[in-house]
């Protein structure tokens, strides 16, 4: 997968370029909050300013820390899988997640990978409140050590975002409580235990406070500290276009009768199966040959009727389905769960579902594999299929009937969607055939690249050591590519960051520490509930520079415009000079 996708994974515009500008600028010796405008935790991005300064800041840098990172991840998910199934269920789940997550580019729009993510704080902040999940688990050995990595994970991931951390905030103390609850290892050891939990937890944010605090106001890095708790608990986000299509939530009634008729399909394939696998009883009625043959029919239909599937839905159902596969391992422990070995599982098993469900929040209505589902709704589409593949089977089985038929029919839904999800892939990477850039940053567009490169040599020919750049609404990817900084704080100015940020105080930077040049490019963002920039969101800030800048260069298709400040000539600046 990464040689077939190798530097396709960055988008050109969207989202990345501050991915690529946010860790150069910390490297270079800025202060996150201070001198550069951040909503997220500060974790990630001074990770990955660590890493800029080994390595050297380029895109290759973050590409081969992120797959390092990804190779230590998919160790962690075999290890979490491989406790609540059997070795190749697990190692198929692993695949899954390998196949149609970690490399993922199902839409043009990309940066929904784990290899350039269009957030590191999401991919960063869902290992690590896994690993707080996973370590917290009921031990033989060593109980306060993994306390305190567990509380320590959950710590640092409370310094990326809060949507993958709060995960980990619901399914670690689960974990914890139900392990003590079946252990009994007496008040004061359990009191130990909870201690070391806690101080370990509040460790990594209490640093970072005091780191932030020797360089800004105590107020300012608290806030930094608490990264986007503040836009996640602000009405004016969480009521936006945005925030309510992206859950579902912006027609309730029309996306849940949706959903349940997706699951309506899931019902069509597996209930036949799981039927027909309690019917068979006897050992001599060829059952494998019935379930390869269930398997071989399933696959055939799916991919004949592939065209009238709406695949981009499938995942639809998922919270539904996790919620309810919670209650069933519920019920199926209370019915028989005495033994140590039983309580342990339970434990695995009730906290990596919760763990799942927790991350769908944000998408309850609206849950898909592309887009942001390649972190919110990883979790529960790998544990879905790994109860697909062995506990429904093993539950059938137990009750004297055949559960690979059910695996079967199982096995070859999964296969055809994976197979429609990377045909999709496939389309979407033959459009990347413009290289943008050279070197250590070079990496495949789609058709935008030529634009790009065209924007690139002009601003490189009109810049001096001197020269700032900001480019509107976002695309800091150019800042980096052409190695001038953003006078400003602000690198992406979508209208997220207009309200959390406030126009008013945007415009202030602006104003005083004016950039020499300011690229206009073209982004939709309808998504928002807006027409464009400078028009119906940031006025103030466009009014200003229409009045304060004079064009330089344009192109007509796709509209990019290139803008000087009036007074001072193209080639003067206040800003750090190309690299």
């Amino acid at each position: 997968m990464a040689v077939w996708t190798w530097n396709t994974w960055p988008d050109v515009l969207i989202d990345f370029g501050r991915e690529r500008y946010i860790p150069w600028r910390l490297a270079e010796g800025e202060v996150l909050y201070r001198d550069v405008a951040v909503f997220n935790g500060p974790l990630s991005q001074y990770f990955n300013a660590l890493g800029f300064r080994l390595f050297g800041a380029s895109l290759h840098t973050l590409v081969f820390c992120n797959l390092t990172l990804l190779a230590l991840f998919i160790g962690l998910l075999y290890y979490a899988l491989r406790q609540v199934s059997r070795r190749g269920v697990a190692t198929a789940a692993c695949l899954i997640f390998v196949l149609l997550f970690a490399f993922a580019e199902q839409i043009i729009g990309g940066n929904f990978n784990y290899v350039c993510p269009y957030g590191h704080e999401m991919t960063h902040g869902l290992m690590l409140s896994l690993l707080a999940t996973v370590a917290a688990w009921p031990s033989d050995r060593h109980r306060l050590f993994w306390a305190v990595i567990s509380g320590l994970a959950l710590g640092l991931s409370f310094l990326t975002k809060a949507e993958v951390f709060l995960p980990g905030l619901v399914a670690t103390p689960i974990a914890l409580l139900l392990g003590l609850w079946f252990e009994r290892p007496g008040w004061r050891r359990g009191l130990t235990r909870w201690g070391c939990f806690f101080v370990a937890f509040l460790t990594p944010p209490t640093i970072s406070f005091l780191a932030l605090a020797s360089a800004m106001p105590a107020e300012r890095a608290l806030i930094g500290t608490l990264g986007s708790w503040g836009a996640t608990l602000r009405a004016d986000i969480t009521t936006s276009l945005f925030h309510r299509t992206g859950t579902g939530l912006d027609h309730p009634l029309a996306n849940a009768l949706w959903m349940l008729s997706v699951a309506g399909l899931y019902a069509l394939i597996l209930v036949p199966a799981m039927l027909l696998g309690l019917k068979l009883r006897r050992r001599g009625q060829r059952r494998m040959v019935i379930a390869a043959a269930v398997f071989i029919v399933v696959a055939a239909l799916l991919w004949y009727a592939r065209s009238a599937v709406n695949w981009a839905d499938i995942a639809r159902p998922f919270p539904v389905f996790v919620a309810l596969t919670i209650l069933a391992v519920g019920a199926d422990f209370l019915r028989g769960g005495r033994e140590e070995a039983a309580q342990r599982r339970f434990v695995q098993q009730i906290t990596l579902l919760v763990f799942a469900l927790a991350l769908l929040a944000k998408m309850v209505l609206f849950a898909r594999i592309w887009q942001y589902g390649f972190v919110l709704a990883m979790p529960a589409t790998l544990l879905l299929s790994v109860a697909a593949l062995d506990w429904v089977p093993a539950w059938i089985d137990r009750r004297g009937g055949h559960g690979e038929v059910f695996a079967a029919a199982a096995a070859a839904l999964i296969l055809i969607t994976g197979l429609v999800y990377l045909q999709e892939e496939a389309h979407t990477i033959d459009l990347k055939t413009k290289q943008v850039s050279s070197g250590a940053d070079a990496f495949w567009a789609d058709s935008r690249g030529t634009q790009i490169n065209a924007a690139l040599a002009e601003i490189v020919s009109r810049s001096s050591p001197e020269t700032t750049l900001a480019v509107l609404p976002e695309g800091a990817m150019l800042n980096c590519l052409s190695g001038l900084r953003n006078s400003t704080p602000y690198c992406n100015l979508l209208p997220v960051e207009s309200m959390i940020f406030g126009e008013d105080r945007i415009l202030e930077s602006f104003q005083a520490h004016p950039p020499t040049l300011i690229l206009l490019v073209p982004r939709d963002v309808s998504e928002f509930g807006y027409s464009a920039f400078g028009e119906d969101y940031s006025r103030h800030l466009g009014d200003w520079i229409k009045a304060n800048y004079r064009p330089l260069w344009h192109l007509a298709s796709p509209p990019f415009q290139l803008l000087e400040r009036q007074g001072s000539s193209a080639n003067v600046g206040d800003g750090l000079g190309p690299r």
